[in-house]
């Protein structure tokens, strides 16, 4: 019969950090999220590593400088590109019906007299219409 023991050291778990490190949680806006992830990925980083040096910075850690910024032009295209998907989505979401005051079309209705708001959608009816044209500019119909 075969050892059933576990090893005395075990390997790295793939997709956990290294020692010391730990996922932390910050909020952001999705738009300046995704044009950083693009951002920083065009010149040759990551959005992580960028965080840590400004946090390095921050902390006046020894050595530590603030990292590359992505040329001005590179960023006015990816904005313009984010803002064009937000505006697609928005012009999408009216057209659907939302499942949370029931409106067929156009903006969400609010408050006891369900009357349309301005500008209202809401999440739910979002989020489908977001997944809705993500599948259309992949390419995919439903």
């Amino acid at each position: 019969m075969k050892s059933t023991r576990a090893p005395a050291t075990l390997s790295a778990v793939p997709g956990q950090p290294r020692e010391g490190r730990q996922h932390r949680s910050v909020t952001f806006f999705d738009v300046p999220w995704e044009v950083g992830k693009e951002a920083t990925e065009a010149i040759g980083t990551s959005r992580n590593e960028v965080l840590e040096a400004l946090w390095d910075w921050y902390l006046r850690t020894p050595g530590a400088e603030l990292p590359e910024r992505p040329p001005a032009d590179l960023l006015e295209g990816l904005f313009s590109k984010w803002q064009a998907r937000e505006d697609g989505i928005r012009e999408l979401a009216l057209t659907l019906a939302c499942p949370t005051c029931k409106a067929t079309s156009g903006p969400c209705l609010a408050g006891k007299a369900k009357k349309p708001k301005d500008d209202l959608i809401h999440r739910p009816r979002l989020a489908a219409a977001t997944a809705l044209y993500d599948a259309q500019q992949a390419g995919i119909h439903h």
